[in-house]
């Protein structure tokens, strides 16, 4: 979502579907691809970002009107997508893969994970300073852009989907056999307890303390204490 009213959906087969009334309705648009969208990131109500399997990544100028190729130079599958402004985002999936563009999408070029498990999902919180989770617990951090990215220990081994940070120091990571991990220093993480024990595939919270994970079987669980 770009506001309280406009967002996007991805999934399987190339659905790409709009919303303009905060999920009241959703519209259809067309991808250009059948292959399966896996992440989706927007910057505003006109452009967005979705990848893919088979490297696939699909971008709009128009707000969806259009959909059109980007090239992301890999065949592997992309789970993750992230912009920090119009210009400059990240894509992450299979094998370690990372990429990053600084024109939009324009051109892709690799970064360097030094890993090998499947990589879920990014966020970056500015220009240089961003987040990777994936496989076997796995969580990578960088302090410049990507240039490097260093492992970031957790008290999990199971995969972790989806991260979300609110500023610099505090993020929540959901994952697995309901895992969610908190950090308040962007480096330490510890596990909290969820009354449900189903995959959680996505986290978001608008502040310290408000926030959401939705997983498996319609699972949707609320926080109003930081996860407390």
């Amino acid at each position: 979502m770009v506001s309280p009213t406009t967002g996007w959906a991805v999934g399987e087969s190339g659905v790409i579907r709009k919303t303009v009334d905060g999920g009241t309705t959703w519209t259809a648009q067309t991808s250009g691809v059948a292959t399966a969208l896996y992440g989706v990131d927007a910057r505003d109500a006109s452009t967005a970002w979705a990848v893919g399997a088979s490297g696939v990544i699909r971008y709009t100028p128009d707000g969806g009107t259009i959909w059109q190729t980007e090239t992301s130079g890999v065949a592997v599958t992309l789970r993750g997508v992230h912009f920090v402004s119009a210009t400059q985002g990240w894509v992450v999936g299979a094998s370690g893969t990372i990429r990053t563009t600084t024109n939009a999408g324009v051109t892709w070029t690799a970064q360097t994970s030094g890993r090998t498990e499947e990589l879920w999902d990014v966020q970056m919180v500015s220009a240089t300073e961003g987040w990777i989770v994936g496989a076997s617990g796995i969580v990578l951090h960088t302090l410049n852009g990507g240039t490097t990215w260093s492992v970031v220990g957790t008290p999990s081994s199971s995969i972790l989907y989806s991260v979300d940070f609110i500023d610099a120091t505090h993020g929540w990571i959901s994952g697995a056999a309901g895992t969610v991990l908190r950090s308040s220093d962007g480096v330490n993480w510890n596990s909290l307890t969820l009354p449900t024990a189903q995959a959680l595939y996505g986290v978001t919270f608008t502040n310290s303390t408000t926030g959401w994970v939705v997983g498996d079987n319609g699972s949707i669980l609320a926080t109003r204490t930081g996860g407390e």
